[in-house]
C-alpha cells in the first residue's frame, strides 16, 4: 500500500543561466544554454537517469519501456564529461545546493529542504516520474490485523495529508490532495500531477542486474 508519493525530478540552480530555466529534458543536455557540472545517481534506477536520456532523445514517454539502455548511454555520452555522481538522496541535493552542479537528478523533498534554507535551487516538473514508497505486511506475519489497523490510520485521508506538515511529499489518498499544508503544496508531486510520469517498476525488477553492470561499465570506461 502506497504511504507517501514523490517524484524524480531535475532540480537547478536559479542564480545560474541568466535567468533561464530548463524546462524540458533536452536543456539537461544543452551544455551552451546553461553550462555547468550535471549530477546524476551513480546506481541506474535511482533518479530515472537513463529515463531522462531517452526522452531528451525524443522517445516518447509512452514508448520509453523496454528501455533502449544503450541508447541512454550514447546520449550521456554527450555530456559524460560534465556529469558527476551522487550516492544518496540527501546528496543529491547538497550539490546543487553547494555548487558543485547546477543541474541534476533529485529528489522532490530533498530539493524543497535546501530552497527553504534559501539556497537558490527549484524544480523543474515537467514530465517528473512521480513514484511512491509503500507498507508492506509479509506473508503469515504474526500481527496482521494490527498492521492492516496502523495502514489503514497512515492512509486515512486527514492522516495521509499531514505528511506534507513535515516533508514536501504527497499523500497517496487522493480525498486528502486538498488538504495539504498550503506552504509547502507548490512543491508536492501531487500538486504537479497533470505533467507526471510513471516509472516500470516491473520491467526495472526484471532487468536490474544487467542494467547496472552495464551502467557500471559505461561509467568507468
Amino acid at each position: 500500500m502506497p504511504v507517501i508519493t514523490y517524484s524524480n525530478v531535475i532540480g537547478y540552480r536559479t542564480d545560474k543561466f541568466d535567468g533561464a530555466k530548463p524546462t524540458k529534458y533536452e536543456d539537461f543536455f544543452d551544455l551552451d544554454k546553461f553550462p555547468g557540472k550535471r549530477s546524476v545517481a551513480s546506481q541506474a534506477n535511482n533518479g530515472s537517469t537513463l529515463e531522462v536520456a531517452l526522452l531528451a532523445d525524443g522517445v516518447k514517454p509512452d514508448e520509453l519501456y523496454p528501455l533502449d539502455v544503450d541508447r541512454a548511454l550514447k546520449k550521456l555520452d554527450t555530456i559524460k564529461s560534465q556529469l558527476t555522481y551522487w550516492e544518496t538522496g540527501e546528496q543529491s541535493a547538497q550539490m546543487l545546493a553547494n555548487g558543485q552542479a547546477v543541474m541534476g537528478t533529485s529528489w522532490n523533498g530533498r530539493v524543497y529542504t535546501y530552497a527553504q534554507e534559501d539556497a537558490p535551487v527549484d524544480i523543474m516538473w515537467e514530465q517528473h516520474f512521480l513514484t511512491a514508497d509503500y507498507l508492506v505486511i509479509p506473508k503469515d506475519a504474526p500481527n496482521v490485523e494490527a498492521a492492516m489497523k496502523l495502514a489503514a490510520y497512515m492512509v486515512d485521508e486527514k492522516n495521509s495529508a499531514r505528511i506534507s506538515d513535515f516533508i514536501a511529499y504527497g499523500p497517496p489518498n487522493v480525498n486528502a490532495v486538498d488538504k495539504v499544508n498550503k506552504k509547502t503544496e507548490p512543491f508536492l508531486p501531487t500538486s504537479h500531477a497533470d505533467t507526471a510520469l510513471a516509472l516500470d517498476d516491473e520491467w526495472w525488477a526484471k532487468n536490474l542486474n544487467k542494467v547496472e553492470e552495464k551502467f557500471q561499465s559505461w561509467r568507468s570506461a
